[in-house]
């Protein structure tokens, strides 16, 4: 349940501060990073 709170976080963030393409990308690093984490 955390990851998915911290995967919502991670989003927000990126959909604040970045443009769509990097937007993108760091959403799938971020997912990846979360799924290897738990």
């Amino acid at each position: 349940m955390l990851w998915l709170f911290l995967f919502a976080i991670c989003n927000l963030l990126s959909y604040i501060y970045m443009t769509e393409d990097l937007r993108f990308c760091s959403c799938l690093i971020c997912s990846l990073f979360l799924f290897l984490l738990g």
